[in-house]
């Protein structure tokens, strides 16, 4: 396997090796860099410029600083335990599939949450109001945030621990999909319930 770079826009360029790749005089104008399948078990210092990294399906135990750059994050199938601090410009954090207990603190420019198949028992309690799609399926949550964002379009809780659904659900106007089913909710209040027949697709 190979890491794929991409600089300034050009084509995909093909390296065997972060070694080789740290002796380029334009490491830090690197902005997107793939390295899944690997059997990394660490990273080196990331380029300064990096917008995308793709390091997902490796044996990676934790991720180095973070550069300020950063707008898509890909560290599925890893075995961390916890995330570094992230930038305010990220914009995609896909986590799944690891052993996460927590997550950081969510920039306000995330888009798109996928931290399924992790060990989470809570999600922030503030989520980004520019926050559309989370998936957090198959984790050990026992509650979500009280407070959903105004512009989630769908969301993926099943397979948890939830006992209800927050009553700011019916405040989420442009949400499309929700799943929350085989958890532990026995009872759904008549106006939560109103709300989620009307939508589009839900499963409980």
């Amino acid at each position: 396997m190979s890491i794929k770079i991409k600089i300034n826009q050009t084509e995909e360029i093909e390296y065997s090796s972060f070694d080789e790749l740290l002796e380029l005089d334009n490491y830090d104008d690197i902005i997107f860099i793939k390295c899944s399948d690997m059997k990394l078990t660490s990273l080196p210092k990331l380029p300064n410029s990096l917008q995308k990294l793709w390091c997902w399906e490796n044996k990676l135990t934790l991720l180095p600083k973070l550069p300020d750059s950063l707008l898509q994050l890909g560290c599925s199938h890893n075995k961390l335990t916890s995330l570094p601090k992230l930038p305010d410009s990220l914009q995609y954090l896909l986590c799944n599939c690891n052993y996460l207990t927590s997550l950081p603190e969510l920039p306000n420019s995330l888009q798109e949450l996928n931290c399924s198949y992790n060990k989470l028992t809570l999600l922030p309690d503030i989520l980004p109001n520019s926050l559309h799609i989370i998936y957090c399926s198959y984790n050990k949550l026992i509650s979500l945030p009280d407070k959903l964002p105004d512009s989630l379009q769908e969301i993926y809780c099943n397979w948890n621990k939830l006992t209800y659904l927050p009553n700011s659900i019916i405040k989420c106007k442009n949400i499309n999909n929700v799943y929350y089913d085989n958890n532990q909710i026995k009872y759904i209040s008549p106006h939560i319930a109103d709300f989620l027949n009307k939508l589009p697709e839900y499963l409980f």
